[in-house]
Parts: structure tokens; sequence; C-alpha cells
């Protein structure tokens, strides 16, 4: 049986058997969808986003990555004309 304390018998035998896997990926998921639907997570108001913090890191990066574009873009337009320019 498991348990989480981490005394003994709470050790996971037969990890390489794929009957012991499959039974444990569904009790995982068994468990995780009670907690997930039980309502435990209703009442929760005014709390900020998990999402926030991804969004400004995404954010972030595609802002750099334009700014990026646009110095390269300039350098390459500049470049061609000092080349090209004088012929």
């Amino acid at each position: 049986m498991l348990s989480t304390t981490g005394t003994l018998g709470a050790k996971v035998d037969y990890t390489d058997n794929p009957t012991v896997v499959r039974q444990m990926r569904t009790a995982s998921k068994n468990i995780m969808y009670t907690v997930v639907n039980s309502g435990a997570y209703k009442n929760i108001k005014n709390v900020k986003s998990v999402k926030r913090p991804y969004q400004k890191t995404i954010t972030t990066y595609v802002v750099i990555a334009l700014v990026v574009v646009a110095i390269l873009q300039v350098l390459v337009v500049l470049l061609y004309r000092k080349r090209y320019a004088n012929k």
C-alpha cells in the first residue's frame, strides 16, 4: 500500500511490469479527477492567474525578437546603401 509518510511498505514494487504501471496511471488519473471535480477550487476568489507570469515571459521574448529583427533590418539597409550608393 502507498502512503505519504515514506515508511516501509510505501514503495511500489515491480515498476517494470506494464500492468503495475498502467494501474498506477489509472489510479493517479482517478485521484486527480476526483480532486479537481470535488469543488475544492470552487470558492477561490481574487487569485492571480497562474498563466500570467508565463504570458509576461512570452510577451518579453516576442518584443525582444521584434527589436532584434528591426535592428537587423536597419543594418542591412545601411550596409546596402553604403556598398551600392557609391556606384
